[in-house]
This record gives C-alpha cells, structure tokens and sequence, in this order.
C-alpha cells in the first residue's frame, strides 16, 4: 500500500455518515478524489446507485461514484443510473 492511499481512504466512520447524508439528501456532488471527505461522498454516492444505465434523456447533475474496489464513474442525480464508467 501506498503512501498515498493511505493519506486518502476515509475513515470508515466518514463513509457511514456520508452514507446517512446521501440517504436523506441524495447524490452529493462534494464526490471527488482529492480528499478523504470528497471520497467518502464519492463511495456513499456508490450505494446510491440502481445498478443500470441512465434511462433519462438528459441526465441531471451527474455526480461521482467510487466502489470500495475502485470502479468509478458518474450516476444521474435524477434516476439515480449509471451516465459514464471509468
């Protein structure tokens, strides 16, 4: 493990709270990699997602998405479906 990545991973705990915000507010486009707060958004946004592509014509406010394994991507804010993988 790197450095790096250990500077990065949030806190359990983080991802929890995170979790319990996007339940209660929806996707959260704080989502990035640049923190462990902005990741811990990104992975509560992962729970939030369906498991199928947008179905939206115009997707909403896409907002990022990381997997606890590293998948990522981005999810309609509406549908709440997949818009783009990475």
């Amino acid at each position: 493990m790197t450095t790096d990545r250990i500077i990065h991973d949030p806190e359990p705990a983080m991802v929890l709270r995170a979790s319990a915000l996007a339940e209660t507010l929806g996707p959260l486009q704080q989502a990035n990699d640049d923190t462990p707060l902005a990741i811990a958004c990104a992975r509560a946004n992962a729970h939030l997602l369906r498991g199928g592509w947008c179905q939206c014509q115009q997707p909403l406010d896409p907002c990022y998405y990381r997997r606890p394994d590293g998948s990522h991507g981005y999810l309609c804010s509406r549908c709440r479906g997949i818009t783009q993988t990475g």
